[in-house]
């Protein structure tokens, strides 16, 4: 199967996006790169491995980059990144890929990135985590340093890529896998209702500079969808609403069109076709919007 995804991926990569990175490499790349875009997609691990930087560019026309992160949530300082990394572009977007844990007191508070952003000297992060930390909780560089020879190693199932998005998969699928985990995780962490009003707020002053908005809930799987809306508080209807008023532009998907390998994140062949969908609904929605004067 790796040797597939290789063979796929390669294929049709542009040259500066092949580059595949260690894991280490990969998440000091996508904090501390200074490469300026169009287009930045930010949120969580359904973001960073749901999402292919290449194939939605290929369909928008967009210089298109990955901020997606271990448990990322919709606030600071992951906003001024995205801010950042558009900032010189005539055509600006922002891509807010939505997942009930991204509004959670959890997700909020971005652990991982901010103790990346807090590293002085960020220089490894290595792979060695499993259960609840493999999908929430954050890396601090300095408490997993190893030398370069044990970090550098590369994952059959996980390929890190210099453009933010991680294709990933597993020897066999268990759409059930990830249900007890996230279970668990919302067990005294639910969506926090002043997350709403928030993310609104910065999505009309992203507007009013002439930056467009793109919003979604990340596919995952109905099961996973049932258990997040019967257990997380989130309430996709009045969100989906209230970010079409602040100005954003609203996509749906079915989950029942993607395949998930976990339950949680899509399998590299679906997140292919996932980012080709979004990167055509995108130019198609652009297509008739002039510029924005620098």
């Amino acid at each position: 199967m790796s040797i597939m995804l290789f063979f796929v991926l390669a294929m049709s990569e542009p040259e500066y996006e092949v580059e595949e990175l260690t894991l280490n490499e990969f998440w000091i790349h996508k904090t501390f790169q200074k490469n300026e875009y169009d287009l930045v997609v930010i949120g969580d691990s359904r973001v960073y491995r749901g999402i292919s930087p290449k194939h939605l560019a290929k369909e928008s026309g967009l210089r298109v980059f990955n901020l997606g992160y271990s448990s990322g949530g919709m606030a600071e300082p992951l906003f001024s990144i995205a801010e950042r990394s558009i900032a010189t572009s005539v055509k600006p977007v922002i891509l807010l890929g939505i997942t009930p844990h991204s509004l959670t007191p959890v997700g909020l508070s971005n652990k991982q990135l901010n103790r990346l952003m807090g590293e002085e000297h960020p220089a490894e992060i290595d792979s060695e985590s499993s259960g609840m930390m493999r999908w929430f909780e954050p890396y601090r560089p300095s408490d997993y340093l190893k030398p370069r020879s044990d970090s550098s190693k590369f994952d059959e199932f996980n390929h890190y890529y210099r453009n933010g998005w991680c294709a990933s998969h597993s020897p066999k699928d268990d759409p059930a896998r990830t249900l007890p985990i996230y279970r668990k995780n919302f067990a005294g962490n639910t969506v926090d209702s002043a997350a709403y009003e928030s993310l609104t707020k910065r999505v009309k002053i992203w507007t009013a500079n002439g930056i467009s908005v793109f919003a979604f809930r990340v596919p995952s799987t109905e099961q996973m969808e049932v258990l997040e809306d019967s257990l997380s508080g989130f309430d996709a209807s009045f969100l989906k609403n209230q970010l079409i008023l602040s100005g954003a532009k609203w996509l749906d998907f079915n989950s029942k069109d993607f395949r998930s390998y976990d339950g949680s994140h899509l399998h590299f062949e679906s997140a292919i076709e996932f980012s080709e969908r979004l990167g055509k609904m995108i130019h198609a929605e652009l297509s008739n919007q002039s510029p924005r004067e620098n």
